[in-house]
């Protein structure tokens, strides 16, 4: 006579904490979509659909507290026309030694964002000559390489722009030598 297979099936709350294959494949596809073979986005996986044309709209000086007070920056940047995310000028100013703060402004409307996550990049630790921020016209990632907001974190970051505000999507801890 057989015996009745005695299968032990997860309870309610091992099932919650287990995570589905499915889910565990559809997770490792998204994150293969948003990084590169290497792990490090790559400007082509942000690219944008269109790339504004025409003359840039002023620079709205009332769309942010800080706007009037680096107005003369902000509008010598803003005429030269997009140079990110297809409508977006990304414009940055000294602010000290190895130091740069930095604004995005709308061409289409003339609105100035600062993103709060990345007022300044502090780069005086980078001895190989890489750029403070890397950014082109067809991609909403930006690349930061220094200490965004002059904080004790050194390296690479990586931002996306979702017209309103930076997201931080990865970094690459990195010292130089001196």
């Amino acid at each position: 006579m057989r015996k009745p297979c005695k299968r032990s099936w997860p309870n309610k709350d091992e099932r919650k904490r287990r995570l589905s294959p499915r889910l565990l494949v559809a997770l490792i596809l998204v994150s293969t979509q948003l990084m590169g073979a290497d792990g490090i986005p790559d400007f082509v996986q942000y690219q944008v659909k269109r790339v504004f044309k025409g003359a840039p709209a002023p620079v709205e000086l009332g769309s942010h507290p800080n706007a009037r007070r680096f107005r003369t920056m902000l509008r010598e940047g803003a005429e030269r026309g997009p140079n990110f995310a297809g409508q977006y000028t990304i414009i940055t100013w000294g602010c000290g030694t190895a130091c740069q703060e930095i604004s995005i402004v709308d061409a289409s409307t003339g609105a100035v964002h600062f993103p709060p996550n990345l007022r300044l990049n502090a780069y005086h630790m980078v001895t190989d000559g890489s750029d403070p921020f890397r950014f082109r016209i067809d991609s909403r990632l930006l690349v930061v390489t220094g200490s965004p907001n002059d904080t004790n974190e050194t390296g690479i970051f990586y931002y996306t722009w979702d017209g309103r505000k930076l997201k931080r999507i990865g970094a690459v801890r990195k010292t130089w030598p001196r």
